[in-house]
């Protein structure tokens, strides 16, 4: 706590009695986090069909203030209650974000007091379209003969997916995973 003592005298210089007072002091500030996002950071096509939830949590803020939460200009809002805000985007705003786009996710608070939280971010963004995927070559040829049958088989082709993504070929009931590298992959049957 903070003591604070005022003094005065009037003009022949006779002395008031001094007053005190204590106050309070907190220095820590409100603050406010947003949780991880349930869909990562980022959202695909499945999870752009249903309502998304964001969440997160305030420090040295009172219940029933208001938090702010801005996503692509649309504000949202909710009241702390015991520490915890929770909005919901509904699937119609998620449906206008931009494909391939990248956005800024702001939560806003104050105290009681007015007095303003950091405002806290998170990224999200937008990938709707589903990769593509070709079959361009095969080691043997377009046609397995008998002399090759013995040989291993090597099947490429080309793909839209990121790198590192998984590549799945399947042949006679049997799997085989290659990864996308530069925009084509390779799989290797024995």
């Amino acid at each position: 706590p903070a003591e604070i003592s005022v003094s005065l005298a009037d003009v022949a210089g006779n002395p008031a009695t001094t007053v005190t007072a204590t106050v309070p002091v907190d220095l820590s500030g409100p603050s406010i986090a947003i949780s991880p996002l349930s869909v990562g950071d980022i959202l695909n096509a499945a999870e752009a069909g249903s309502d998304l939830i964001i969440s997160g949590t305030t420090g040295n803020v009172g219940d029933n203030q208001q938090v702010s939460v801005m996503l692509n200009g649309q504000t949202y809002t909710d009241l702390v209650s015991g520490g915890n805000w929770s909005i919901t985007v509904p699937t119609a705003d998620l449906a206008s974000l931009s494909d391939g786009g990248d956005f800024t996710i702001t939560a806003n608070v104050s105290d009681v007091d007015g007095l303003a939280a950091p405002q806290a971010t998170a990224q999200l963004a937008k990938d709707v379209s589903a990769p593509t995927v070709t079959i361009d070559s095969f080691s043997d040829g377009a046609v397995m003969n008998a002399a090759e049958r013995g040989t291993d088989l090597t099947i490429s082709g080309s793909t839209t997916a990121e790198d590192d993504q998984t590549v799945t070929v399947g042949m006679n009931g049997l799997t085989y995973t290659a990864e996308a590298s530069g925009g084509s992959w390779t799989v290797t049957v024995p």
